[in-house]
């Protein structure tokens, strides 16, 4: 079996959906690996450990990652 996952997004004229479809045994691990990544942040620049891993509030600094916000490289991906 194969789940997906779904990501949404829109400007001002255009919506946007994005999936990611994995097999099912590979499920568990990619969850756990999006918690490290969490962890890693937590570490690093005190973001709250129960933080969600949404995009535009990644990428924008914001909600749960307002902590890295002025953090360019960090909100990027090179933590």
């Amino acid at each position: 079996m194969l789940l997906t996952y779904l990501d949404e997004s829109f400007t001002k004229d255009r919506y946007y959906i994005a999936g990611l479809a994995c097999p099912e045994h590979e499920a568990i691990p990619l969850a756990l690996a999006l918690d490290h990544i969490v962890q890693e942040a937590t570490s690093a620049y005190a973001t709250d450990p129960r933080a969600e891993l949404h995009g535009h509030a990644l990428f924008h600094g914001k909600e749960d990652w307002t902590c890295i916000a002025p953090k360019v490289r960090a909100r990027i991906g090179h933590l």
